[in-house]
């Protein structure tokens, strides 16, 4: 039975359960019962379930109707609400009108999906956007020095996603660039706080520690984030800057060659462990070596870097 199920899915989680009916047909054993039943529309389609509080119940028809089973292998129902699904950045109230208007078309207006909902609290989406291009464009912000307008975008983003864990991250990076250095590790620590799992979070906060100079804690930010990927080429490569900054050159020579490894066709990396044989160990033919792979490997490398 349909409350059966709602009991098993309200007792796993009070907070939003949906139940999605496309199931809404004659009772195929009925006319066994009653001869008469498929000439009066007492038997058809399925009665209406009050919802439980956190609950939406969807049906592919309205109370006392049938649906159409469409010309395929799914329904149109099924078809209009795998697409609607998928779309980024829409709520399930929304899609369930996205569905309800592609069905009324499909049918002829015959067909007129309903729920019954009592979802509570905030917008609920099944599939949020990962503001992707708005990301890339902010990256490129960053790289040249247009603070402000990077740090519109990421409010934006963030108005519309308040967790989005990319746009959090940035924005600590924004306000640590821009000295506002409480604001950076209020957004850093709450993106760690939403995602302690996640590699990147810690790696940029062990980058923020490492800029503000609380090397100690960039070095716990920076193995967390390896404890938790062992090939993060991007906290390698810091753990060796924050090492060569505390002068221990073996471990921060171990992390650059370990970075390098992992990633043997990254430009940046081969021009800074230069820059390191240069100028801490004094090993020049080891630096060249290393500044000749970088040019080899982007020759449009600002060459003030690593000269």
């Amino acid at each position: 039975s349909v409350q059966k199920i709602m009991r098993f899915l309200t007792n796993k989680t009070s907070q939003v359960n949906v139940l999605i009916l496309d199931a809404c047909r004659d009772n195929p054993f009925e006319q066994n019962w009653n001869p008469q039943a498929r000439s009066t529309d007492g038997g058809r389609g399925l009665a209406k379930i009050p919802a439980p509080t956190g609950s939406l119940i969807a049906y592919s028809t309205d109370a006392g109707n049938t649906a159409a089973d469409g010309d395929g292998t799914n329904s149109i129902y099924c078809l209009s609400l795998t697409k609607n699904m998928q779309i980024e950045n829409t709520t399930l109230d929304q899609v369930f009108r996205n569905v309800r208007t592609d069905v009324l078309k499909a049918s002829g207006g015959s067909q007129r999906p309903v729920e019954a909902s009592q979802l509570t609290g905030d917008a609920f989406y099944l599939k949020k956007g990962t503001f992707s291009n708005e990301i890339i464009l902010i990256d490129s912000l960053i790289e040249v020095k247009d603070y402000k307008k990077g740090l519109e975008l990421v409010i934006a983003i963030l108005n519309e996603d308040k967790n989005n864990k990319s746009a959090l991250i940035r924005k600590g990076r924004l306000y640590n660039i821009d000295g506002e250095n409480e604001l950076a590790k209020e957004a850093f620590d709450l993106a760690i706080n939403l995602y302690p799992r996640d590699k990147e979070t810690f790696m940029y906060r062990g980058r923020y520690y490492f800029v503000v100079d609380e090397k100690g804690k960039a070095l716990q930010d920076l193995h967390q984030a390896i404890e938790l990927d062992s090939n993060y080429v991007d906290a390698y490569f810091y753990l060796g800057l924050v090492y060569q900054d505390l002068e221990n050159a073996d471990k921060a020579l171990s992390n650059f060659t370990k970075a390098i490894e992992l990633d043997d066709h990254n430009s940046k990396i081969f021009g800074f462990r230069g820059d390191f044989f240069e100028k801490i160990l004094k090993d020049y033919n080891a630096a060249l070596l290393d500044y000749s792979e970088a040019i080899k490997l982007n020759p449009n490398l600002t060459w003030n870097l690593y000269k």
